[in-house]
């Protein structure tokens, strides 16, 4: 195939490949206990499932590099703030989890429909 059809086609599989993987890469925070050692061991991985999928590379390198980011208000350690938010009592664990959850998937939806296609237009 050539031309938009072309493209269109080749977009399915690693569409759906890329999505899951920025999904999983941002839910498996969990296992980590900060955002350095969840990038030290899983970016390298992911990117490399990536590509072997056909998601483009740089899309797929920024994307992870920008999830590795705003799922740091999803637990208590997950950035250095969050311990001083919970420490002092401003929030408890349990508000933490449910802010940190509902603010990461937030980012993550407006990322997925608004950051993908512009990524897709500048890294390039």
């Amino acid at each position: 195939m050539s031309g938009a059809a072309g493209l269109r086609a080749s977009r399915g599989p690693w569409l759906a490949a890329y999505v899951a993987l920025i999904v999983l890469y941002v839910l498996m925070h969990y296992l980590f206990v900060s955002q350095s050692s969840q990038v030290l061991a899983l970016f390298g991985v992911f990117v490399e499932v990536g590509v072997r999928t056909g998601v483009p590379t740089p899309l797929l390198a920024f994307s992870l590099l920008f999830a590795s980011s705003y799922f740091s208000t999803i637990t208590p350690q997950g950035g250095s703030q969050n311990v001083i938010f919970v420490g002092s009592g401003y929030l408890t664990q349990g508000e933490l989890y449910r802010v940190g959850g509902l603010t990461t998937g937030v980012c993550l939806l407006i990322f997925l429909l608004l950051g993908t296609p512009w990524l897709l237009l500048v890294a390039r």
